[in-house]
Formats: C-alpha cells, structure tokens, sequence
C-alpha cells in the first residue's frame, strides 16, 4: 500500500456497502458472507470461514447473481470469534460485479457528497 503523508492511494474509491455475497473453494458448498467495504478491485469481506492468504475463491454477488473469482490478500481480526475479516481482490476485472449500487455512490462521492448505498432496499420511499 502506498502512503503519501496521511492520505492512502488506491486504484478506485472505497464504498461502505453490506452485499451478501456466498464464497466457494471448486465444488465446495457455498459459505455466505457480506461485504463490509467494496471497491472496483475487490472487497473487505465478513466471513464465517477463514480462507487462508492466496487462496482462489468464487465469489458470487447475491444481489445480482453475477460471480467472478477473487484472492484473499488480506487476513483481519476475527470478531466474535465467529466473523473473519478478509480483504479480497479480483482476479481478473470486473467493474460491474457490485451493480448499480456502487457505481451511484462513486458518483455522489465525486460530486461531494455523502452516500452510503443499501442495495438491499428495493423501494426508495420505503
């Protein structure tokens, strides 16, 4: 990671999004998880399972049923006792894999303003 005095430089903005997404090793049943954080390159993810760093998975999006693969670069805290934090990255690109829900807070955050996207709420007026 890049440091530049205080402020971190990263490849896309980071969004504070809760997607249910369900992991898989191969054939493995699928463990679900939820991101906490997502970004265009990949993810702070809360899982019940703790993958070790390296390891391939196939990440579904629940929300959008669109799967790609990604690697956990990244092994957190274990809250609980029972939720592992783990930073994942996309194997190969895939700009759309979070839906419409991040890209409307990119653009919120690059005009200013403050936008915590819920994806999982279909009707805006509630």
């Amino acid at each position: 990671m890049r440091r530049r005095g205080t402020l971190e430089h990263r490849r896309s903005l980071r969004v504070l999004a809760g997607i249910p997404v369900s992991l898989r090793i191969g054939q493995t049943p699928p463990e679900h998880a939820v991101t906490a954080v997502v970004n265009r390159h990949g993810a702070l993810l809360l899982s019940p399972i703790e993958y070790q760093e390296g390891t391939t998975l196939s990440m579904r999006n629940e929300l959008t049923a669109e799967a790609t693969n990604c690697r956990v670069t990244w092994i957190g805290s274990t809250e609980s006792g029972t939720v592992h934090k783990l930073g994942v990255e996309f194997v190969d690109a895939a700009p759309t894999f979070w839906g419409k829900a991040y890209e409307d807070a990119v653009k919120a955050a690059t005009q200013g303003k403050s936008h915590t996207p819920n994806p999982q709420k279909s009707n805006p007026t509630g």
